[in-house]
């Protein structure tokens, strides 16, 4: 864990990056606490240093054990983020939640998408609050550009389609062993380079459509049923798919050349739709049992 000595070294000489990382599960709660003070000692620092502006921080990585109290103090040291609009990256994972000794009501996400520098967003293990406050077209992260959710309960069916559709900036987004039913449907001109599906728990499809700048699709899942719909994303450049229980695959209106690796035993319908030409090469098993 690090020491309450190396957040003064930090007001000492300054330093782009705060690492703070707890190390060990606990298995009382009483060793809680001095992880805690740590939390606390930080955003009195942060927060209580009125005289002299905080030194511009790019980069805040926690690792933590989670409670209410923790929850609290990292929803004020985001909104400490926000009021700067330095901070670049921020990258928080919690304990699996079997681990904690108790119950959270989950970070507001309103909290985080109030810090508008963010480029970079990575989540492991974290609870959301669907609390954001939207209006209709609402801009929620306009400067991210790569977001990272592993390991979580997303707050609803909906979230990763309002999550994408209001970050106009983002290039690559990574989704690792979340429950939930994705769907992505985005707003035409939506800057997407690259999408990552991993191990998801919970979903019947994947549908992304009018990604313009989206250049590759990476899907791997033990989900029961799966169908897969990439729909006029014209820079289309590559896909792999590996998983047992994908059944359909159809490609519409995207580039005329696609490289796409597909290990799929059950896949029933592989539909290419608008390409002015298809070469399959190196194929491991004939598609007889495809309509």
């Amino acid at each position: 864990m690090r020491a309450i000595e190396d957040i003064i070294r930090y007001v000492v000489f300054p330093i782009p990056v705060i690492d703070l990382d707890e190390g060990k599960v606990h298995t009382n709660l009483d060793q809680y606490v001095p992880f805690t003070k740590v939390l606390k000692r930080y955003l009195k620092f942060r927060t209580e240093n009125k005289d002299h502006p905080n030194p511009s921080l790019d980069k805040f990585r926690l690792r933590m054990g989670n409670s209410p109290v923790r929850e609290d103090i990292l929803e004020k040291l985001l909104t400490s983020f926000a009021v700067e609009s330095s901070i670049k990256e921020l990258d928080l994972s919690f304990l699996e939640p079997h681990l904690t000794l108790v119950h959270c009501g989950g970070l507001s996400f309103q909290a985080l998408v109030n810090v508008k520098s963010l480029t970079s967003l990575s989540l492991d293990y974290v609870n959301l609050k669907d609390d954001v406050t939207r209006t209709s077209g609402g801009i929620l992260a306009p400067s991210s550009k790569t977001i990272s959710l592993k390991c979580m309960l997303l707050p609803s069916s909906e979230f990763l389609h309002e999550l994408v559709s209001s970050c106009p900036s983002i290039e690559n987004l990574l989704v690792t062993s979340c429950d939930v039913q994705f769907t992505t449907k985005s707003r035409a001109g939506l800057r997407v380079s690259s999408i990552w599906i991993s191990e998801i728990a919970v979903f019947s499809d994947v549908y992304v459509s009018e990604c313009e700048h989206l250049e590759s699709v990476i899907l791997g899942s033990e989900c029961p049923t799966v169908r897969l719909d990439l729909t006029v994303c014209g820079n289309l450049k590559y896909i792999n798919i590996c998983t047992d229980s994908i059944t359909e695959i159809v490609i519409d209106r995207c580039k005329d050349c696609l490289e796409a690796t597909i290990d799929a035993r059950y896949l029933l319908r592989f539909q290419f739709n608008g390409f002015n030409a298809m070469k399959c090469t190196n194929g491991r098993r004939s598609f007889c049992n495809i309509q």
